[in-house]
């Protein structure tokens, strides 16, 4: 057999050779079921933590209970071994306890500005004379 002859019937042999080995390469790879977004899941569940420390319950309680909500959805993706929407509901649990956190800092926010305000307006009333018409004490 010739140089030539041998070369043609070992480049179909090569092209089997690879086709096979990548077949059992991405069948190795799929044997292995993807890890969980334990990073993602930890972040959301310190997340609702810390907004519960607070008076995010009371002040955001639908935002909360919507991050408590996807952290379960998430943990249940992760049972079913979809990882990916496992991953992507982990985010939005952290997302809606960060907004949580937010939604109730502001409403702290805006209830301490109302009560400087009150106190602002009797203290003003305080300080001004109890009638217009009467001359100042000493005169």
């Amino acid at each position: 057999m010739s140089e030539k002859q041998t070369r043609k019937l070992l480049s179909p042999l090569r092209l089997v050779a690879a086709s096979l080995s990548s077949v059992i390469i991405l069948s190795a790879c799929s044997s292995n079921p993807p890890e969980p977004p334990t990073a993602a899941l930890n972040a959301a569940e310190q997340a609702i933590s810390a907004a519960e420390q607070g008076l995010v319950a009371r002040n955001a309680p639908v935002e909360l209970k919507e991050a408590r909500d996807k952290l379960r959805e998430a943990n249940e993706a992760v049972n079913e071994e979809n990882m990916s929407k496992a991953s992507y509901l982990a985010e939005q649990s952290r997302a809606a306890a960060e907004l949580a956190a937010a939604r109730s800092e502001a409403v702290e926010d805006e209830n301490t500005n109302k009560d400087m305000m009150e106190m602002g307006n009797t203290m003003q009333q305080e300080t001004m004379p109890k009638s217009q018409d009467a001359p100042p004490a000493g005169f």
